[in-house]
């Protein structure tokens, strides 16, 4: 169930960077451990064809720990994604 972030909260702008931020969620509350960079971009490919470039394009740095201001720099197959305030609000 998705509910709304309070005004002023940055959010993503369509619904593939809100599956992102829902699958990182998702993994985090199952196994108590943040998901690395891998498994989420399996995920976004075994749920219908998504791809993190596009998913993560729908965000901006504020969401996604991981994110920097060159938004799609190649990340680790191990690298850890997390959730700011912000993201977890969404």
């Amino acid at each position: 169930m998705r509910t709304v972030a309070p005004d002023g909260l940055p959010r993503p702008n369509g619904e593939e960077g809100h599956f992102l931020l829902d699958a990182v969620w998702s993994r985090f509350s199952k196994y108590l451990v943040w998901p690395i960079f891998d498994d989420i971009d399996r995920e976004l490919y075994a749920s219908g064809g998504l791809d993190w470039e596009s998913a993560v394009q729908q965000l901006c740095p504020a969401l996604l720990r991981v994110l920097d201001p060159n938004i799609l720099r190649a990340l680790q197959d191990t690298q850890q994604l997390s959730l700011t305030i912000a993201s977890a609000a969404n």
